[in-house]
């Protein structure tokens, strides 16, 4: 595909002149992944309150007020601007309290049962 062409990690994993399919290798890594995952925290609770820590105030709060900056950042006041900081701090500090908080229930072993 195009977008594979972009990597320069295509480069690494020529093997004899025949190259690994990166989508393959992408793959695996990330059922490894997802099965450490699974194996580590039993309480698929913990593993929801982690990606939603991670991915819902990212897409919540910070995300929005950096496009928003990025499209509108000459004709946006030094108030709008300065909202737009405040919203994107609060976002951060919510995304690390819950973060924490969730890795610290999943090494406490903690049940949402």
């Amino acid at each position: 595909e195009i977008w594979e062409a972009k990597w320069p990690i295509r480069n690494l994993l020529r093997v004899k002149g025949m190259e690994l399919p990166v989508r393959v290798i992408g793959r695996g890594f990330l059922v490894l992944l997802v099965t450490v995952f699974a194996t580590l925290i039993p309480d698929f609770g913990l593993v929801i309150s982690l990606v939603g820590a991670l991915g819902c105030n990212t897409i919540a709060f910070i995300l929005p007020c950096l496009f928003h900056l990025k499209v509108c950042w000459s004709t946006l006041s030094t108030r709008g601007k300065l909202l737009d900081l405040v919203i994107i701090a609060f976002g951060t500090l919510a995304m690390i309290v819950c973060t924490v908080t969730a890795i610290g229930k999943i090494l406490r072993g903690e049940s949402t049962h």
